[in-house]
């Protein structure tokens, strides 16, 4: 399709199933099919994942011997998916909670971009 940039959504990231990152409680899947693929074909990736982030960004993957915070692949971090408050699309999650997840992944990460992840734009966290 000449694309360069994806934006890979989720890419398993649930719990209960056991192809997923978190199959069962205090057990991660470390399956590299979802990075690997991308690499192959030159693609960027723009991963949106805020669950379970320091085992995100400090994993290792055993083809590249890269951590995820250190894959040039992999250019950016969202919060969430389309994040909301109490009401569908108010656009209420705090600015503070957001600040305080993207100087996480900053930390892990420093050459990582980190995105707000809350529905629709919300200017407070611009």
């Amino acid at each position: 399709m000449g694309a360069q940039t994806i934006r890979s959504q989720t890419l398993g990231v649930s719990v209960g199933n056991p192809l997923s990152l978190h199959p069962d409680l205090g057990v991660f899947n470390d399956s590299e099919a979802s990075i690997s693929t991308p690499r192959e074909s030159s693609l960027y990736l723009l991963q949106c994942r805020s669950s379970y982030i320091k085992h995100l960004l400090t994993h290792v993957n055993p083809y590249t011997g890269l951590s995820y915070a250190e894959d040039p692949i992999i250019f950016a971090y969202t919060t969430g998916n389309e994040l909301s408050g109490p009401l569908f699309g108010d656009q209420d999650v705090p600015v503070e909670w957001t600040d305080e997840i993207c100087k996480y992944v900053e930390e892990l990460g420093p050459h990582k971009l980190c995105i707000d992840g809350t529905y629709g734009v919300n200017e407070t966290h611009l």
